[in-house]
């Protein structure tokens, strides 16, 4: 009796999600930043001009007459910059009060500083004289060219005692507007250099908790690129300095990309920020701060040395000898080769007698160190005889999209030593794949894969259960790591019983409770099963458990009541229509010829106890149930959490 765990609430949902896909983890930009001795740049709402003439844009339209209710007008600029070369205390931009239709019908109030500005009428007898006809008050540019930050928000009419007010909203065109804009969201620089903002301020743990950084830009305007480049994201170091390289952007658009792309695992250490900022010598370009933002996608990713394929005859699934006659001998570990030696593959480069399959790969890597003169390289024999030459005529680390259109579509390969090569080293072999389990494509596995290392990112709430369901299996060790895993294996009255295990089979979904948050990332030795021709699923009379292997938006099984599990409530929740689920997940299935309850509660049975479920429902005295998705102990009718502390 007391070694079960009740798994139940009195709530139930038909949502539109049960939180059964996979999370995107992200941290935002809270804006843009300035960068000390960084002066060529700036971020804002820009009013920006390309000529000292027709260059004014309206603030305010209205009646004649109407300014006269108003004694002044306030607003704040910032951050103004141009390409020319201005003398001290130089006049750039202007306040325009607009009185008639000729073009010299206007009042212009000039500045040389930016910042908060009071423009009082009765002090300006220009304005003053004219008060009772103005009828636009714009903002427009002096000198020839320029840009500054000024917020609508900021321009304010008022009077003396500020009793009445009119406030600015939006500045916007007239016809006298050719050669200027007013654009939100922009930044903005007058030269190639010293022209950085920050983002993020960063440590090295939130670099290891980030994987990409997302971004999105539009309507550039400026100089023509520097190298066909525009505008770059950095990371820095405590002394504003470039660690890393730059990521440099060609176009504007959506930006997605990975941060390994910009500095290595060695240098996160040293990176305190990301910032943002131009590569042409002058420009702007609109960039919303709401729209960057790290990210970390939900991801499994294998590497698989080349020893962990099997070899198959061609045309055929019958599998030989990996170190047979007419192959090379398994290289383990870095191996010396001579000229015309085959590393991998049929004695003959043409051969097609043996092959292994990577097709559900995306990318093959090897390092290479030459050891003697010669023109080094290797080539990839497709079944069909076609050949990819791969150069290495230099020591590299070579990798090879097997999407790219050169060697798109490769179902299977053989890899072998091209004949000019007089003597090199291979020191690794390595096919690498990852798979997005939100992503519409179905999860696939030819064959299967030893030796395989798994990075699966998962996050999982400590103690909080959810469904699993991977392709690989997990020993014993594994399963204690991580935490604890049940199978379902009764079903009666509404009542989902499951039973736990000690270890793991691939393809099978299970209810699991994380002990770790992220305890599936550095996973060693493991063998990637093949894909199975139907869904994954646990069958007990009355239900059924089924496994995911790939995204859908809306989750349906023909003859079949589903039920989706909620991590806030413990239990199976029937689902309506447009409800999504993501590859790794489970899911219940009941006939739509059997009885369909709203909810199903769960069971927890440990083995040692009896399997009626008439006899294990109703514990008397000490229990573990599942509450809003946390597991607590229930003794003698107090609440404590797994740690011993009470709660009630």
């Amino acid at each position: 009796m007391k070694n079960m765990k009740l798994l139940f609430t009195a709530s139930f949902l038909f949502g539109m999600s049960l939180g059964i896909s996979a999370v995107s983890y992200r941290q935002y930009c809270g804006g843009f930043e300035h960068i000390n001795n960084f002066n060529n740049c700036a971020f804002g709402n820009v009013f920006a001009w390309t000529s000292s003439s027709a260059n004014t844009m309206a603030l305010f339209t209205f009646d004649a007459g109407t300014l006269s209710n108003y004694t002044q007008l306030t607003f704040t600029t910032s951050d103004f910059l141009t390409t020319e070369t201005l003398g001290a205390n130089a006049e750039t931009y202007r306040i325009v009060f607009v009185y008639g239709t000729n073009s010299t019908d206007h009042a212009d109030k000039k500045f040389a500083s930016i910042g908060e500005k009071t423009i009082t009428f009765a002090d300006e007898s220009s304005i003053k004289d004219h008060i009772n006809n103005v009828t636009c008050i714009a903002i427009g540019g002096v000198c020839n060219s320029g840009m500054l930050s000024i917020n609508p928000g900021s321009i304010v009419l008022s009077n003396a005692d500020h009793s009445q007010t009119l406030t600015c909203s939006g500045i916007t065109s007239r016809s006298d507007n050719s050669n200027c804009s007013y654009k939100p969201n922009r930044f903005y620089w007058k030269e190639s250099t010293s022209n950085l903002m920050k983002i993020f301020s960063v440590t090295s743990e939130t670099l290891n908790n980030y994987e990409y950084l997302n971004l999105v830009t539009s309507d550039y305007t400026g100089a023509e690129a520097n190298n066909s480049y525009y505008y770059r994201v950095v990371c820095l170091d405590n002394n504003n300095n470039t660690v890393g390289k730059a990521k440099l952007f060609t176009t504007a658009g959506d930006k997605n990309f990975l941060i390994s792309e910009m500095i290595s695992e060695e240098q996160k250490a040293s990176v305190v920020s990301i910032a943002f900022g131009g590569q042409s010598n002058n420009g702007a370009i609109t960039i919303d701060p709401a729209s960057i933002y790290l990210e970390r996608k939900e991801a499994i990713n294998f590497v698989s040395p080349i020893q962990g394929f099997k070899w198959y005859q061609f045309g055929s699934n019958t599998e030989i000898e990996r170190n047979t006659t007419n192959l090379h001998k398994r290289v383990d570990s870095a191996t010396e080769l001579g000229n015309n030696a085959v590393i991998y593959g049929p004695t003959s480069e043409n051969g097609t007698t043996d092959y292994i399959i990577a097709k559900d790969y995306s990318k093959v890597e090897f390092t290479t160190v030459q050891t003697s003169d010669g023109n080094a390289g290797f080539r990839f024999i497709h079944r069909d005889n076609t050949i990819l030459t791969v150069d290495t005529s230099t020591p590299t680390t070579y990798s090879s999209d097997f999407s790219t259109d050169t060697i798109a579509n490769i179902k299977t390969k053989i890899f072998s030593e091209q004949n000019t090569c007089s003597s090199i080293k291979i020191s690794s072999i390595n096919f690498t794949k990852s798979f997005d389990p939100s992503a519409n494509t179905a999860w696939s596995f030819a064959k299967d894969v030893e030796q395989t290392s798994v990075n699966y990112n998962r996050t999982f709430t400590v103690d909080r259960s959810c469904t699993i369901c991977l392709p690989f299996a997990l020993t014993s060790t594994e399963v204690t790591a991580a935490g604890e895993f049940y199978q379902l294996n009764k079903y009666e009255n509404g009542i989902l019983q499951f039973l736990p295990v000690t270890e793991t089979e691939a393809y099978t979904p299970y209810l699991f409770i994380p002990s770790a948050a992220t305890p599936f990332t550095t996973l060693t030795n493991k063998t990637i099963i093949a894909s199975p021709a139907e869904d994954p699923k646990t069958e007990v009379t009355g239900a059924t458990f089924f496994g995911t292997l790939q995204h859908t938006s809306a989750l349906t099984k023909s003859g079949y009541t589903l039920y989706g599990y909620s991590a806030t409530s413990g239990e199976f929740v029937q689902v309506g229509s447009n409800v999504s689920i993501d590859a790794f997940r489970a899911y219940i299935a009941v006939p739509d010829n059997a009885p369909a309850p709203a909810r199903m509660s769960v069971l927890l049975q440990e083995r040692s106890t009896a399997t009626d479920l008439k006899e294990t429902v109703a514990p008397t005295n000490c229990y573990k149930v599942l509450r809003n998705g946390q597991l607590i102990i229930i003794r003698e009718g107090h609440e404590y959490n797994l740690q011993g502390q009470l709660l009630k």
